[in-house]
């Protein structure tokens, strides 16, 4: 299989493997990899506490069966995959952020225009996947996602990495909380109508119209 070959090869070549598993199976199967890899690399894994007591991160069983395998980028899996040529968003986000996405999406109606796809391995960088996910919505806009802020979180470092992966086709928007010195704001208030705000940006659909 070329794909996992190609998956097996980025492992062998790096320096070190990052992950932020957003599913209790993908968790599962990063664990087991590393145990099985017949050479050692540092595995740094993102996932925060808080998803081991959210209600959405669950995982069937059959995702732990024989033949599963971890998920470098877990694809858009809903509704927008029956009509992709009508999906006019499509969103690459990791972690946490994910549910917080799929529950603003299912309030405001977008299930068929806006699709969602989670990296799950960073580093190495799942190119041929992010390439296969942005072909299959090939007329979307492309919309990075995050919770952190601007200056804290990924998208310095996934933006110029999409962008090759599309040799430049579209820009790469960001849809997250502006620069800050502090990962947090320290006042509820405060972080919630950050949150707003930026799930806002990221289900406008027009949000960056005046910025092409």
């Amino acid at each position: 299989n070329i794909t996992e070959d190609f998956a097996v090869r980025q492992l062998y070549d790096c320096n070190w493997i990052v992950v932020n598993c957003s599913s209790p199976g993908n968790y599962f199967h990063v664990l087991r990899r590393q145990i099985l890899l017949p050479f050692r690399k540092p595995l740094i894994i993102f996932t925060p506490k808080s998803l081991l007591r959210h209600p959405e991160a669950r995982a069937s069983f059959d995702e732990m069966l024989p033949g599963t395998h971890f998920q470098r980028l877990i694809p858009e899996g809903g509704s927008a995959v029956e009509r992709p040529e009508e999906v006019k968003r499509l969103i690459f986000c990791t972690g946490k952020v994910y549910y917080e996405l799929t529950k603003e999406r299912k309030n405001r109606g977008m299930e068929g225009s806006v699709a969602i796809a989670r990296i799950e391995q960073l580093s190495p960088f799942p190119f041929d996947q992010v390439k296969a996910e942005s072909e299959r919505f090939s007329n979307a806009d492309l919309v990075w996602c995050q919770e952190e802020h601007k200056n804290q979180g990924y998208y310095d470092y996934v933006k110029p990495r999409i962008r090759t992966t599309i040799q430049r086709a579209k820009p790469v928007w960001y849809a997250g909380r502006e620069p800050a010195a502090a990962p947090a704001t320290g006042n509820k208030n405060t972080h919630l109508m950050e949150l707003r705000r930026f799930l806002d940006t990221a289900f406008d659909l027009d949000a960056f119209k005046d910025q092409e």
